[in-house]
C-alpha cells in the first residue's frame, strides 16, 4: 500500500485531479487530494496574506500537513510510502518537500 498525493497548480484546486484519479486506478495506491492555502474551498477560509511569508514556506507546510492527514487516515503501524503527483506550483512544492526531507527526486 502507498499514498499518492496530488498537488494542484496556482489558481486551481484539488478538484482538477478528480478525472485523473478516476483514470489512474492502481491496486494498493490510495489517492489523496488537498487544496493549498488560498485555493479551492480552503481559499475562502484561509486566504494567502503578506504575513504568510514566501510561498515555498507555507506550501511546504501545506504538503507536510496533507501527508500527515493521509497517513492518519490509514492508521498503519508504520508510515506508508508517498508518491507525489504535482503540476506547476504543486510540483514545485512537492520537490521542495522532498529536498527538505532528504529524499531522492525522480522527475519525468
Amino acid at each position: 500500500m502507498a499514498l499518492a498525493l496530488y498537488a494542484h497548480a496556482t489558481g486551481l484546486c484539488k478538484e482538477v485531479w478528480r478525472p485523473v484519479v478516476r483514470l489512474v486506478q492502481v491496486p494498493g495506491l490510495s489517492a489523496h487530494l488537498f487544496d493549498f492555502k488560498g485555493h479551492g474551498a480552503r481559499g475562502l477560509r484561509e486566504p494567502v496574506t503578506p504575513d504568510d511569508g514566501p510561498w515555498d514556506e507555507w506550501a511546504v507546510d501545506d504538503v507536510l500537513a496533507a501527508v500527515d492527514r493521509a497517513q492518519r487516515a490509514h492508521q498503519q503501524k508504520r508510515p506508508l510510502p508517498v508518491i507525489g503527483v504535482g503540476h506547476s506550483f504543486g510540483g514545485a512544492a512537492l520537490v521542495k518537500v522532498t529536498l527538505h526531507m532528504g529524499v531522492a527526486v525522480v522527475s519525468y
